[in-house]
């Protein structure tokens, strides 16, 4: 959350970003990853397969992900059934709104 509040809305904080044509900007809204009070849902029923597939290059997590498969596939129609409206897979996470959209 540091990199939220001050550092991303503070130029000064990195000034080599500065060159790269990156301005400072201020967050409006943060999403963190919460399966038990999660209270925003995104649709993933789209992209469940390419998520899969990114995590099976995290060996350190998943060794075998298709020991995992079914058991993120649940958890993501879960977290569906939560959704509103319903949707087949989602992720939850914990919306906290820092600021209005101006």
């Amino acid at each position: 959350m540091d990199s939220v509040y001050p550092f991303a809305r503070n130029a000064r904080t990195f000034p080599e970003l500065l060159d790269e044509g990156l301005e400072p900007h201020v967050v409006e809204e943060l999403l963190i990853m919460n399966f038990s009070r999660a209270n925003y849902f995104v649709d993933i029923s789209g992209t469940i397969d390419k998520k899969l597939k990114a995590l099976a290059y995290h060996k350190s997590q998943f060794s075998d992900i298709k020991k995992f498969a079914d058991m993120i596939k649940k958890m993501s129609q879960m977290a569906g059934q939560k959704a509103k409206p319903k949707v087949k897979y989602a992720e939850g996470f914990v919306r906290i709104t820092l600021r209005k959209p101006s």
